[in-house]
């Protein structure tokens, strides 16, 4: 069975929260989001926009003994999603967290044949990173000496690092990301899923859980499940009352596969009997929010899966495949903790009186529209009095 997802809405994180001082060293330790953006630009025009693209999980700790030294352990993660640590300088009086050019990230094995044709390992290579600039003279992307800084935002209480970070190996660049911004984590995402293996068994996966970052200001939440064998997370874009709590069905990850492109986030019925999905009428996923303990909120979604889906160039539309099937959630919670000054209701009516100034759409390459066209996935960028802006990848309603 097909069916089409007729809206996607990816949006880019921006900063929004409330001001904060200079923590102290002891003050920043803790769990964060690690979100990352990246940019699309076309070779014709020039034009550039910034577009979220991943995230993960990662915590704080002070080096013991140390006056200025923090340890970052998940900053990135190698293969299968094992976590590695490294060092960074922390300043309490300018907020700025410091790497230097060329921190090894991890060591990488590097892997060939014995005589009798087995795998072994065969010797090391570190995993760097670097500042990756653009030098204007020579026309080309270089690695920089310069120092990895993150600077405090107070209105926001987040770290940046603005422009690329290069992670290198043997040299060579095989990641970039852009404005690599940390984010205190304010929520859990509990879930239990399973699959099912090639003879049609269930395969349990047991409870997952990891932090997760809630957004009133832009309706998103960062790391609300891993979405490939590193660890990533997804960003999903949701609506929230009061008493009810909406996550979109959308495509929470882009894959490179002959047939698919996407990986789709939605609602489903399951079987009770044999276990297995179908699409939901209504596959936005909803549920209930009701008081924790401490200050919390809890919300306890309807059953959810993921799937395969294709992007039909011709129809503009994304088409999901029921029946190419990742994995059903079967049950998904989350746990937040509402912002200090503000109930759900204040902060989304505060987001209300923010007025659009201008709104702007560019397809995929970059290029400007002269409108908002009926069919298709283009790229918006709306403009507010306030001079904020936010940009959301979507698909056209037919």
């Amino acid at each position: 069975m097909k069916q089409f997802l007729s809206t996607i809405c990816i949006a880019a994180a921006c900063c929004a929260s409330a001001s904060a001082a200079i923590p102290t060293i002891d003050q920043i330790t803790g769990t964060y989001i690690e979100s990352d953006s990246t940019v699309y630009k076309d070779e014709t025009t020039g034009v550039e926009q910034v577009m979220w693209s991943t995230c993960n999980d990662f915590t704080i700790s002070r080096v013991e003994g140390s006056d200025d030294r923090i340890a970052i352990s998940g900053f990135w993660r190698s293969l299968n999603g094992e976590r590695h640590t490294i060092e960074a300088t922390y300043s309490p009086t300018t907020g700025r967290i410091t790497m230097p050019a060329g921190t090894v990230v991890w060591v990488d094995n590097q892997y060939g044949f014995d005589d009798n044709g087995a795998i072994v390992v065969t010797g090391q290579e570190e995993i760097n990173i670097y500042n990756y600039t653009y030098n204007t003279s020579s026309g080309a992307w270089e690695l920089s000496e310069r120092d990895i800084v993150f600077s405090y935002d107070e209105e926001t209480g987040r770290w940046c690092h603005n422009g690329y970070i290069a992670v290198t190996e043997e040299g060579s660049v095989y990641e970039a990301p852009y404005n690599t911004t940390f984010i205190r984590a304010n929520g859990t995402v509990t879930n239990e899923s399973y699959s099912f293996n090639s003879t049609g068994d269930r395969n349990d996966y047991g409870e997952e859980s990891r932090p997760c970052y809630v957004d009133f200001s832009t309706g998103t939440i960062l790391n609300l499940l891993y979405t490939d064998k590193y660890g990533h997370g997804t960003q999903v874009n949701f609506e929230a009352s009061s008493n009810k709590f909406t996550i979109y069905a959308a495509p929470i990850a882009s894959i490179t596969e002959i047939e698919y492109s996407y990986k789709v986030l939605v609602a489903v019925d399951i079987d009770p009997d044999t276990y297995h999905p179908s699409l939901a009428d209504d596959m936005d996923i909803t549920g209930d929010i009701t008081d924790g303990d401490n200050g919390t909120k809890k919300v306890s979604f309807v059953p959810s899966a993921i799937f395969a889906a294709s992007y039909n160039s011709s129809t503009n539309q994304i088409l999901i495949d029921s029946n190419m099937l990742y994995e059903v959630v079967e049950r998904l919670e989350l746990s937040y903790t509402p912002d200090a000054t503000s109930s759900v209701e204040e902060v989304m009516a505060g987001e209300k009186t923010r007025s659009v100034a201008a709104e702007e759409y560019y397809d995929l390459q970059g290029r400007r529209l002269t409108g908002k066209p009926a069919t298709g996935i283009v790229i918006k960028k709306t403009t507010y009095t306030d001079g904020t802006t936010e940009s959301v990848k979507e698909i056209a309603r037919n």
